[in-house]
């Protein structure tokens, strides 16, 4: 079983140990010989070990400070040593870069290797940056920290680098920076303080000088400032007024401001004629207003600011549905051969 032939003459050439088992031994008897003379016979043993045989396994790439476990295959049942302080089958760290691991079986005075690559790839460090506060609508940048130049990306939609509109209410965006296969994120939030709403009641001028804005504030955070232009006044209504836009800038104790116009007519010119024609029913409506007025005429729906939101051309009687509008106060002017008339309908 080691390969050697069972018998022979001369010298024995070279050849393979072989077993079948963990080792097998040849005893070998050599006579020496001259002519018909025979010498003492010498015995010599031959042992040949098995070779074990080993495997390192597949080459790996993981992300830096993932932990890797090199499992050497040992059907012999040799012992096995690796390089680079790694014990088989025990969890490690490897270093950034690409490392070759050397596994050595070996059984009795017979040793086998065999080597692995494991390349530890960087996972790319990202800084979202600091929590911040601002006003809604606010135009604002967020740029992540990329000091490994990997690929940047947001949630929520938003691009790096890029102005977006911030929103009411406080949300959570993350930066996940990808290198290859690695990747690592950071999260930021953002809190966007809804500045004041003003809503308010327009009272139009008659031509005295009588008109007026009864506004109603609401929303932002703390105490509340008001500017009006073009006056300057710094009260929440307004009496007095001639025909005009006024506009109205509410500061919050955060610095949110929000800016709104409201428009005041001149009643001037009303035709007491056509005034005492024109029907405008039903008032309050659910939605439909029914115009009773002959000729041509246009119509006009304004707002409780005063701002236009429906205007037409109409021919005798007609009707109109402003039921997609918000219920509240408004103003239905007609105009008819340069004269005009303006009355106040309520939306349910």
């Amino acid at each position: 079983n080691t390969g050697l032939a069972g018998s022979g003459s001369g010298n024995i050439a070279a050849f393979a140990g072989t077993t079948s088992s963990t080792s097998d031994v040849s005893n070998i008897t050599v006579t020496p010989t001259l002519g018909i003379c025979s010498g003492t016979p010498e015995n010599f043993t031959l042992t040949v070990n098995l070779t074990p045989t080993v495997g390192a396994g597949t080459d790996q790439s993981v992300c830096d400070g993932a932990m890797v476990t090199l499992n050497a295959s040992n059907p012999d049942a040799a012992a096995i040593a690796w390089d680079n302080g790694v014990t088989n089958s025990v969890a490690f760290t490897p270093p950034v870069g690409t490392t070759t691991y050397t596994v050595t079986a070996t059984l009795g005075s017979c040793m086998a290797t065999d080597q692995v690559d494991v390349t530890s790839n960087i996972t790319p460090s990202v800084d979202a940056g600091l929590d911040t506060t601002v006003c809604e609508g606010v135009m604002l940048t967020l740029t992540a920290g990329n000091p490994d130049a990997g690929v940047i990306t947001w949630t929520n939609g938003i691009t790096d680098g890029t102005p977006f509109s911030v929103g009411a209410g406080t949300i959570t965006y993350t930066a996940t920076s990808t290198l290859g296969t690695c990747s690592s994120s950071d999260n930021v939030t953002v809190t966007g303080n809804p500045a004041a709403i003003a809503n308010g009641t327009v009272t139009h001028d008659d031509g005295s000088t009588n008109g007026a804005i009864d506004v109603t504030l609401s929303g932002g955070t703390g105490s509340l400032t008001v500017s009006w232009a073009p006056n300057g006044e710094t009260t929440e209504d307004l009496t007095n007024l001639a025909a005009g836009v006024y506009t109205i800038t509410v500061t919050d104790s955060l610095g949110c401001q929000s800016v709104t116009d409201f428009t005041v007519l001149s009643t001037v010119g009303i035709d007491a004629n056509l005034n005492e024609e024109l029907l405008i029913f039903p008032n309050p409506t659910r939605g439909d207003v029914n115009i009773t007025l002959s000729g041509e005429y246009q119509l006009t729906l304004l707002d409780a600011r005063g701002r236009m939101i429906m205007q037409k051309s109409e021919n005798d009687n007609s009707t109109i549905d402003i039921s997609e509008f918000e219920s509240g106060v408004y103003f239905i002017r007609v105009q008819k051969e340069g004269n005009s008339v303006m009355r106040k309908i309520i939306l349910e």
